[in-house]
């Protein structure tokens, strides 16, 4: 390894290293991917797990890079950091310890961010910084320059098995990932999420076509001759959250018998299941679509289970459902984790935190539905990469300080009865990864949350009250993607969808 101090320059295969306010050690680390490797996602997956994110999350982000047609260009291991009282150096432009990077710039036809994986096993995407064009070997227009900065932090002991694993920020591996971006239509053919989404989120209204766990998560669109059933009863319709869609969202309700037999039976098959694009598009656009869907169903009494982003679609409704031909009525409306209050997560200038967290929750608490997410996730950062916010408007509707939420939260949602489900995330007591996510993401909120939204925001949100919510006791194994697995969860659903 060669060290350096700040104010050094240091030549390290394909990265030119300049750092501010940091001192330590860096060498050449593998490039998974490079060279031709005939399984570039089974090596990138190899070196993440290698780095310290653990193996299932490595198996679901170097899948997606894959399938994004992502490959590692260069690999870069720091290692012995040291902030602080490291010599020399002026500090960042935001007063942070930095590693500053500097790279051949891309084709014109690819985007390129760093994947960096810290040793506590926590996993961040970064973006490229402007460059400043001007002297010195680090500045040049073919470049491209990255700015990692050297966060450290202490995390509490917890058993003899994470000795030695006490610090975020003392080692990171960075691998350099490069895209191909394809053209698609809007903001100068760079709107690649709305296009992704188009192909590959479009919008669906479902019905299971049976009560088990197969027949629930495999949906189909349904006949017309079955329409005339949905008038005879209450309709229990479920809209998921963020990057996901209605079969990863609610498998942890499915994947038990019990309540998906049970749900099925009470709603006598009078299940919806409502699949839509949740990052170019607003809610208050997914609720229209919705409801010009539902028009031909007739008059019908909805009950609404929603996740997330879920929730806010779901209020979106009060807009046209007052409309006479749309003749809906929103009997029960539960919020499982939804942002009513936002999260700061959403704002433009926290984009990359939203990515960065969900990137980690989703290999941090793995099943079989993350893939679906994960690979809306690496879109996403694809165009954050090209500085393209324009097609964003499903995710900063749930900025706090946004219009749409301003809105929202002050009209009525004319639901019958609202019900709240929430808790605060604690990683005190789980693995490392956990430990270190939860200390960096308490630091973003500054108040109790469950990685992604606010604790109490999914139940008060200024004019917008849901009395007596099910706050699950926190722990380090209920976060915000993982409440249908919970069985206090799936027994209160339970006892309130009643007939």
């Amino acid at each position: 390894m060669d060290r350096f101090r700040s104010g050094d320059l240091l030549m390290v295969g394909a990265f030119r290293l300049v750092a501010d306010g940091v001192a330590g050690a860096a060498e050449r680390a593998r490039a998974a991917g490079a060279g031709g490797d005939r399984d570039p996602a089974g090596t990138l997956a190899e070196t993440l797990a290698d780095a310290g994110l653990p193996a299932a999350g490595s198996d679901v982000v170097a899948a997606a890079v894959a399938d994004a047609g992502g490959r590692a260009v260069d690999g870069l291991a720091l290692d012995d950091l040291l902030t602080g009282g490291a010599p020399g150096g002026t500090r960042g432009t935001d007063d942070r310890p930095v590693v500053e990077l500097s790279v051949e710039a891309p084709p014109d036809d690819s985007v390129q961010v760093l994947v960096e994986v810290d040793a506590t096993g926590v996993l961040r995407w970064h973006l490229p910084s402007p460059v400043t064009l001007g002297p010195g070997p680090d500045r040049a227009a073919d470049r491209q320059v990255f700015r990692v900065p050297v966060e450290q932090l202490s995390l509490p002991e917890e058993g003899a098995s994470d000795r030695g694993i006490l610090a975020y920020g003392v080692r990171k591996v960075l691998q350099l990932v490069r895209f191909p971006v394809r053209a698609a239509a809007g903001a100068g053919g760079r709107a690649l999420v709305s296009w992704w989404e188009r192909r590959y989120r479009p919008y669906r209204l479902v019905v299971p076509v049976g009560p088990g766990l197969d027949e629930l998560v495999d949906s189909r669109k349904m006949p017309d001759s079955q329409r005339e059933q949905f008038h005879a009863g209450p309709v229990l319709l479920l809209v998921h959250g963020t990057f996901s869609t209605g079969s990863a969202a609610f498998r942890g309700l499915a994947a038990d018998p019990f309540t998906a037999a049970e749900v099925y039976h009470r709603y006598a098959g009078r299940i919806l299941v409502f699949d839509h694009p949740t990052v170019h598009v607003a809610p208050a656009d997914n609720a229209a679509w919705l409801l010009a869907e539902l028009g031909p169903y007739g008059p019908l009494d909805l009950d609404v289970v929603a996740h997330s982003r879920g929730g806010l679609v779901a209020r979106s409704l009060l807009g046209a459902r007052s409309s006479p031909s749309n003749r809906l009525t929103l009997r029960r409306l539960v919020h499982v984790a939804t942002p009513n209050a936002g999260t700061v997560l959403a704002s433009e200038e926290r984009l990359g935190s939203l990515v960065d967290v969900l990137s980690n929750v989703l290999a941090l608490f793995p099943d079989d539905t993350i893939a679906a997410p994960m690979q809306a996730v690496v879109e996403v950062v694809k165009q954050l990469a090209l500085g393209v916010l324009e097609d964003l408007d499903g995710l900063t509707a749930m900025d706090p300080a946004g219009p749409e939420l301003a809105a929202l939260n002050a009209a009525d949602d004319g639901a019958r009865e609202r019900y709240a489900i929430t808790t605060d995330f604690d990683g005190a007591s789980g693995r490392v990864p956990l430990r270190a996510l939860d200390a960096l993401v308490d630091t973003l909120f500054a108040t109790a949350n469950d990685l992604v939204v606010p604790t109490e925001g999914v139940h008060s949100a200024g004019g917008y009250r849901i009395a007596d919510p099910l706050v699950v006791p926190s722990s380090a194994a209920i976060a915000h993607t993982t409440f249908f697995r919970e069985p206090v969860v799936r027994s209160q659903l339970l006892e309130w969808l009643t007939p």
